[in-house]
């Protein structure tokens, strides 16, 4: 389904000016707005999955059996179940959800990457009319990202198809290639958006990276939305071009990480030597649980437009317990939007979650009312992620392949990063060091 994005926004606000501030349409200045309002939410979603994901593989038990209940009138009512199975780093495969009312059944089928092995690349729904029936009534794809690499297995092209607005097909979202130096890192990213046909395109150049590991698929593999989620992939400055309705404006990404804990990146956009528009992407970890606080700012003819601040608070178990959104035209008059808490109660001889309550602010009262209750069961044991793998390469009857088919040992230890295949008691993997 289409949504707006920080592309759509910076073009939009850029061309704004060449076309005059009197020419241009209602229409246009009203998606700015809307993009705008839309940009903070989407970033903290998206980053705030991404933590939750690095979370959940570091864990090695996840429930296989989660019951929703509702609240109402002062009690709890059962809505629904659903039964998860994993893969071997954490990654929900299947997800199968019914309810005992209505008797149907939705299965919910996840791929990923088989490289970076969290990044989903494709995802189906299929309806049966009773968590008994084998032959569905419907199904349905809702989302497939097409991943290109090259003979060195470096990713060179990403195409994000998402469900359409009636839900009949898939449309094109977003399409990113990208182009490598000399030294193997990423040098040039395309980035491209469509909506009703029409392309806006944002072209990174002369990439200087601060740090790189090249697992780039869940930071810049299908907009730039995450760009400062990992950090083992920062930029640290490139040159911008953005192009949209026959118009071409120029800018720049500048950087700031000057503490470890906090990293900043500003992508600016001039028209004849005049500051157009720029989106800033902030990010600061606040505590050593994995909390967080990440902020977007659109500013327009220098002027703040919008503010939007996400803050995400983890207990010790790395469980997320607060979201909060806030928005504003400046830090000083950020006034929350909405706030999810997130109320865990563990069994106290396993040390897992019995169950979780969340709650949703009222903010006429300024009180948290409870809304869901998720009750957990049939913990699953699965591996802890990528890593585990890796550090599995070293044990047992192991056979470490280059790319190109070439032996080079039984450990990963030593080698340089890179992509490598792994035949390990036979079963056969690849891993990117």
């Amino acid at each position: 389904m289409k949504t707006f994005s920080s592309l759509a926004v910076l073009v939009a606000m850029t061309i704004l000016p060449q076309t005059g501030a009197a020419q241009a349409s209602q229409t246009r200045i009203a998606k700015v707005k809307k993009a705008a309002t839309f940009i903070g939410k989407r970033l903290g979603d998206r980053a705030s999955k991404a933590i939750l994901k690095s979370a959940a593989a570091d864990s090695k038990k996840l429930p296989g059996i989660t019951k929703l209940y509702q609240y109402n009138n002062g009690d709890w009512t059962y809505y629904m179940t659903t039964n998860s199975t994993f893969d071997q780093y954490g990654n929900v495969s299947t997800a199968k959800t019914w309810s005992d009312e209505n008797g149907m059944m939705q299965i919910t089928t996840n791929k990923y990457d088989n490289v970076e092995t969290s990044f989903l690349v494709s995802q189906t729904q299929s309806t049966y009319d009773s968590p008994t029936a084998t032959t569905p009534t419907h199904e349905f794809m809702n989302r497939r990202v097409d991943v290109t690499r090259n003979e060195k297995g470096q990713v060179t092209k990403v195409e994000d198809w998402e469900a359409n607005d009636t839900y009949t097909g898939l449309e094109l979202e977003t399409a990113v290639s990208l182009e490598y130096g000399s030294d193997d890192k990423i040098n040039k990213i395309i980035i491209s958006s469509y909506d009703d046909n029409e392309e806006m395109k944002v072209t990174l150049n002369d990439v200087v990276w601060k740090e790189y590991n090249g697992k780039i698929l869940s930071t810049i593999g299908t907009d730039l939305e995450n760009i400062i989620a990992d950090p083992k992939n920062l930029i640290e400055s490139a040159s911008v071009e953005m192009s949209a309705e026959g118009m071409d404006v120029k800018g720049n990404l500048t950087s700031d990480y000057s503490t470890e804990s906090k990293r900043e990146l500003t992508l600016s956009m001039n028209y004849y030597g005049m500051p157009v528009a720029s989106y800033k992407f902030y990010y600061e970890q606040t505590d050593d649980n994995g909390s967080f606080i990440n902020r977007s700012t659109i500013s327009f003819m220098g002027e703040a437009d919008e503010i939007e601040s996400i803050t995400v608070k983890y207990n010790d178990k790395k469980d997320m317990v607060e979201e909060t959104i806030s928005e504003g035209e400046s830090i000083a008059s950020l006034k929350t939007s909405s706030s999810t808490q997130y109320d865990y109660t563990y069994n106290e001889e396993t040390g897992l979650a019995d169950y979780m309550i969340l709650k949703e602010l009222d903010l006429d009262t300024n009180t948290y009312n409870p809304n869901n209750k998720y009750v957990y069961s049939d913990y699953q044991d699965v591996a802890s992620g990528i890593s585990n793998a890796a550090a599995n390469v070293n044990t047992g009857k192991t056979a470490v392949y280059n790319t190109q088919g070439m032996y080079v040992g039984n450990s990963t230890d030593k080698l340089s990063d890179g992509l490598y295949i792994i035949k390990q008691d036979g079963k056969t993997f690849k891993i990117m060091k």
